[in-house]
């Protein structure tokens, strides 16, 4: 019998403890300089003019007056992690404190609660106005804000008049929400503070404010990556790099070993995405397969991402759908190389014609039942073609072909025939 000597654990190196990595990394934290400056700021300050920190209306102030611009600032901080910016964020405050105080005025006895939530509501719907007109009418964040927030603005004239909210049209209740104090901390600075806390943990820790990051950073490789940013833009600008650049290329890919598994309740629309996109793609192992992510210890939660292929278990039907949208793009050139031309938004139809190979190819995407596809200047009137995506045909029509959908649309020419060769007579 054989008998293992357990090898001793390596020796803990100097400076690893927890406490020395928390310091080590707060030190190259980028927000430790600002929070230095800050610290400078106040020191220098309150040297010349003690009462500035040690009286009680300075300390008050000091924490009171940045409480509603920190609000602001979170929210506008979200906005810039997305590549975007919110220039009538001021508006917006003007506009909701005047509803609050005339929800006070016109309903008296009105819960304070509920005009919070009023308040926040009515902001968050000047929000979603701006971020609407951003994403679905394809203007700037810079130029959209800055014409709602005259436009806000305006509105909040209007309404106002020569009318103000005095104080005596407010409960007490309310006003003392801006004046008192936990302690020696008040109570909009305790607000501050926790509503950033949580805006930060979110950021951090889940899934979708780590989203916002990987939007703001690259919007192409977070709309491959599965994000819901606006598909087209993507194939658009992937296509017009690509096409008629000898010699240039990009790879495209969803999942990596050094990176995360795609999220595999969306491989279905990650493949569409990848395996329709302009350029080279490259498929990690079992994402075809929907391959569950393996153990990971904390130390290297990468580890997940190498585990067994699923063999013996393998999600058939991501698998079909896979090998349909492979197929099809290994017999197409054009989806790689092709021009690249949006025929329909909604549903959203393009077509990727290669001139030197002739090759052509229309793609519908999230349709379903019997559509009527546009296919004009891209195949001709009475042309024979095939749904890769279902194996229906159809002949063009007016310009469209006519089919039963389901979710995807691939359409190709019709192969030639090949005629066997006759064997020569004896």
């Amino acid at each position: 019998m054989t008998t293992a000597t357990p090898t001793p654990a390596p020796p803990t190196p100097a400076g690893s403890s927890a406490a020395s990595r928390i310091f080590r990394s707060f030190t190259r934290a980028r927000e430790t300089g600002i929070l230095a400056a800050l610290i400078i700021v106040i020191a220098v300050t309150t040297a010349i003019n003690p009462s500035f920190l040690f009286s009680p209306d300075g300390w008050r102030d000091l924490l009171l007056t940045p409480a509603i611009l920190a609000l602001v600032a979170i929210g506008q901080a979200i906005v810039i992690i997305t590549r975007n910016v919110d220039l009538s964020v001021g508006s917006v405050v003007g506009l909701t404190a005047y509803l609050t105080g005339q929800l006070f005025i016109g309903i008296p006895g009105i819960p304070i609660i509920l005009v919070f939530v009023i308040g926040a509501l009515a902001g968050g719907l000047l929000g979603l106005v701006n971020g609407a007109l951003v994403a679905y009418g394809k203007v700037p964040a810079l130029v959209i804000t800055l014409g709602t927030l005259y436009a806000f603005r305006g509105i909040n004239v209007l309404w106002a008049g020569s009318n103000r909210i005095n104080a005596s049209d407010v409960p007490s209740a309310f006003l003392n929400l801006g004046t008192g104090s936990f302690l020696p901390i008040p109570y909009l600075t305790i607000l501050a503070l926790v509503v950033l806390l949580i805006a930060g943990w979110y950021l951090r820790n889940r899934r979708g404010g780590r989203e916002l990051y990987a939007i703001g950073s690259d919007p192409a490789a977070a709309e491959l990556y599965g994000l819901k940013v606006t598909r087209r833009i993507l194939f658009t600008r992937y296509a017009s790099l690509l096409s008629g650049r000898p010699g240039y290329n990009a790879l495209s890919y969803l999942s990596s070993h050094d990176t995360r598994l795609f999220d595999r309740s969306r491989l279905a629309e990650g493949a569409a995405a990848l395996l329709l996109a302009p350029g080279a793609v490259q498929i990690f192992y079992g994402d075809e397969t929907a391959r569950p992510p393996g153990p990971a210890p904390v130390s290297d939660p990468q580890q997940a991402t190498r585990s067994d292929m699923n063999w013996d278990q393998p999600d058939t039907a991501q698998l079909a759908h896979w090998r349909r949208l492979g197929s099809f793009r290994a017999r197409h050139v054009a989806l790689a190389r092709g021009v690249h031309r949006q025929l329909s938004a909604a549903p959203y139809v393009f077509s990727r014609v290669d001139a030197a190979s002739g090759d052509a190819v229309v793609v519908a995407m999230g349709v379903d039942g019997s559509v009527a596809i546009p296919v004009g200047g891209v195949f001709g009137e009475g042309e024979p073609l095939r749904d890769a995506y279902s194996g229906q045909r159809a002949a063009v029509t007016d310009g469209k072909v006519i089919l039963a959908a389901s979710h995807y649309v691939l359409l190709e020419r019709m192969p030639a025939p090949t005629l066997a060769a006759k064997p020569a007579a004896p």
